[in-house]
């Protein structure tokens, strides 16, 4: 005992020599490093002048890359700054040679533009939440120095690198997912890790553990244990119908009878990088990290707080189109796109019944808070505005169909019908429909077309909030693909009806041309067949006076349709001789 006990105490103290050590490095690499470049990064200054010649020349987009800004932030910062801004229309007349209008700067006070990557408040929340923690590590380094624990501050999460996994695999060559292990595994690490280890996503995890009968960590789990403290742990049930999964899968052995495994360190998903195979490859390393953070946090609010903005205005609306509409919530919900919406109808009237429009609000409310705490913003429509794109949802409730009870006015119009129709043909039926669709409160949330969220018994949308957060980001990754899709195509017709433009000016060119030449030549040809007559008539032996000088008038005239003379007459000036015959002839009126 006093062998072990001397070991564990040279153990504690070579721990806090250790962490001490690494708390000094990591505070010199904060001076010297981090520091500067975290200011650096969030505030760009700019000129006024330059930014406006960049952006009548390149565009809004590729300036705002060119600096490293987001497109919303600078799009807002240039308006502030009154500088005008080129329309589309603008780069499309450019595009086919037409006219085009560019305003000019207008005067300002400063020259200077000051443009900050991120939000303040923003910001703010990311320098209270390091402080947090900085607090939180340092009073458990504190205390595990005092009490002289095993487990001091970074040694826990040293220790949890150094465990490795082990996973059986079957005949087929498959992971068998033993539950025991599996439970082991996901209360020690994040899903996500765990998912990984066996090569599978955390979505396959939780279908497996509910098989299983394995309890999962609560959202927020992992946030409290990152803020210190002890959230609690759901104990594994003993009653399961399997143990194993698949089912009728058994470990597989090799030649000399031992069990095939895979063995291997679990990785620090958020030192050693982003999981390969997630969707989420296209987010910087600390932008998802946030993400990730924020997902394992997320869920509604206990109790009772004050909604979204957005959700209010929402609210306020569907009060005041109740008032002056009504619905029959018992009829079937429109499936599909409904052609003609009348105006100012509010979301949810044709797929929310009015009892679970509070909890609709309740899980809207967590997810818009948590897309403006990563950046994003809420439009009036209901729609999210993640990195500067536009990505939209549906929500709608399920119905159970039932028979429909007649009521006591339909009884009676169909007591009326039956008597009726015994005395006219013509006796029309009363339109009473054959069942009633009643809400039964399960809600269904789309993202996109082959992937939706729908409540079941033992998994609501309130314990997959997560996971809705993370396919909004993959979607606004989707939707900003095919956005610069569509801008490539638009650029490339643009491109090419300008290259048929100027085929075209090019092609009337040439016509222009040769209509010329062929006038030309056609004056010259005139122009000899002149000259050869003058020349017969000249070559009369005895010319008279009247004779000579009528050659010198029509050799003036044979010079003056020759395009190769181009003499100018006293009578009919300069002749046009790339001009059709009926352009160039002399035209006389009554005031020559």
């Amino acid at each position: 005992m006093d062998a072990i006990e001397r070991r564990q105490e040279e153990r504690t103290r070579m721990q806090i020599t250790l962490a001490k050590r690494g708390e000094t490095e990591m505070k010199a690499k904060e001076q010297t490093v981090e520091e500067p470049a975290e200011t650096s990064e969030e505030t760009v200054i700019l000129k006024r002048e330059e930014l406006y010649r960049d952006i009548w020349q390149t565009g809004i987009t590729r300036t705002a890359k060119k600096y490293g800004i987001p497109y919303s932030l600078f799009k807002q910062a240039c308006r502030a700054a009154e500088i005008p801004l080129p329309t589309q229309s603008y780069w499309g007349n450019l595009a086919v040679g037409k006219p085009v209008e560019k305003p000019e700067l207008p005067r300002a006070d400063s020259n200077d533009i000051t443009i900050e990557k991120r939000p303040n408040h923003k910001r703010t929340k990311d320098e209270k939440r390091k402080k947090r923690s900085d607090e939180n590590a340092a009073v458990k380094q504190t205390s595990a120095v005092k009490k002289g624990l095993d487990a001091v501050q970074p040694s826990e999460h040293t220790e949890k690198l150094s465990e490795s996994f082990v996973h059986k695999k079957n005949h087929w060559g498959g992971t068998l997912y033993e539950r025991e292990t599996l439970y082991q595994e996901l209360w020690s690490y994040p899903a996500v890790m765990v998912a990984k280890t066996y090569g599978v996503s955390d979505v396959m995890i939780h279908k497996i553990c509910k098989k299983l009968n394995v309890p999962t960590p609560p959202p927020g789990y992992w946030a409290k244990k990152k803020a210190g403290k002890n959230p609690p742990v759901i104990p594994l049930p003993a009653e399961a119908d399997h143990t194993v999964f698949p089912f009728n899968g058994s470990p597989r052995t090799d030649e000399d009878g031992k069990t095939i495994t895979d063995t291997g360190i679990f990785e620090d998903y958020q030192t050693e990088g982003k999981p390969a195979g997630d969707g989420l490859e296209f987010l910087a390393l600390d932008e998802y990290e946030r993400l990730i953070s924020t997902a394992n946090s997320l869920h509604v609010a206990e109790g009772k707080r004050k909604l979204h903005w957005v959700l209010q205005n929402h609210r306020h609306t569907f009060t005041e189109w109740s008032k002056l509409h009504t619905r029959d919530e018992l009829a079937a919900w429109p499936k599909g796109m409904r052609w003609h919406v009348p105006e100012g109808e509010p979301a949810f009237w044709t797929s929310i019944s009015t009892k679970t429009l509070s909890r609709v609000y309740s899980l809207l409310d967590a997810l818009f808070h948590a897309v403006e705490s990563l950046g994003g913003t809420v439009q009036k429509d209901l729609c999210f505005e993640i990195r500067g794109e536009i990505v939209s949802f549906s929500l709608s409730e399920g119905q159970t169909k039932v028979p429909h009870v007649l009521s006591k006015a339909e009884q009676r119009d169909w007591d009326r019908y039956e008597k009726e129709k015994l005395r006219s043909i013509w006796e029309s039926k009363p339109q009473i429909r054959k069942y009633d669709y009643i809400p039964n409160g399960n809600l269904t949330l789309r993202i996109t077309d082959p992937k939706f969220y729908r409540d079941s018994k033992d998994l609501p949308l309130e314990l997959r909030l997560g996971e809705i957060l993370l396919d909004l980001y993959r979607e606004s990754e989707a939707v900003r693909i095919a956005r610069e899709e569509r801008e490539a195509e638009q650029r490339q017709r643009e491109e090419e009806a300008r290259l048929r433009e100027l085929r075209r000016q090019r092609k009337q060119q040439e016509i222009e041309r040769f209509s010329a030449l062929e006038n030309e030549a056609e004056d010259y040809d005139k122009a000899c067949k002149l000259r050869a007559y003058i020349a017969a008539v000249e070559a009369d032996p005895v010319l008279s006076a009247e004779k000579e000088e009528w050659i010198a008038w029509a050799k003036a005239k044979a010079d003056w349709i020759d395009p190769l003379v181009s003499a100018a007459d006293p009578f009919f000036g300069q002749r046009a001789h790339a001009e059709d015959e009926a352009d160039k002839r002399p035209q006389l009126s009554c005031w020559d």
